[in-house]
């Protein structure tokens, strides 16, 4: 993945960045080598690995609730993706948002963008994977819009 010209703007627009206050406070699979809060540092090269089995899941909170209508992420060899948002203090209450069947990108950069049906308040996002085309999927980054 290739980070954008405008990588400055992006990074201060996108609420899924570490930089602006986002956390990930669950992570279903560890590796030292891929940490999961390789999602929120903003690196195009860095990636959070799964270690194999499905489903994967990555919990991400944000310091406040954002208004999000679509989401994108930027992944590899992940076949479905299922986001939920909880807009709680805590994260205990998810809801879906959307579900993605993804392409075969043959190894590739998957760079997809979740439209939800509308505007929603989202404190709290799950990120689950349910199926992948290989063992193992990585996810590079994630964008809030």
């Amino acid at each position: 993945l290739q980070p954008s010209n405008n990588t400055q703007a992006t990074m201060e627009a996108n609420p899924a960045l570490e930089q602006n206050g986002a956390q990930v406070v669950f992570a279903s699979s560890w590796d030292p080598r891929h940490p999961a809060e390789a999602i929120l540092d903003g690196n195009a090269a860095t990636f959070w690995s799964s270690t194999g089995m499905f489903p994967q899941e990555v919990v991400v909170t944000f310091p406040a609730a954002c208004n999000v209508s679509e989401i994108e992420t930027r992944t590899c060899l992940a076949k479905r993706i299922e986001l939920f948002g909880c807009e709680n203090q805590k994260p205990n209450l998810f809801h879906p948002l959307v579900a993605t069947d993804m392409s075969d990108a043959q190894g590739q950069a998957q760079v997809v963008t979740h439209k939800l049906k509308g505007p929603k308040s989202i404190r709290h996002l799950k990120i689950v994977i349910s199926q992948g085309f290989g063992e193992f999927v990585a996810v590079y980054g994630l964008r809030l819009r």
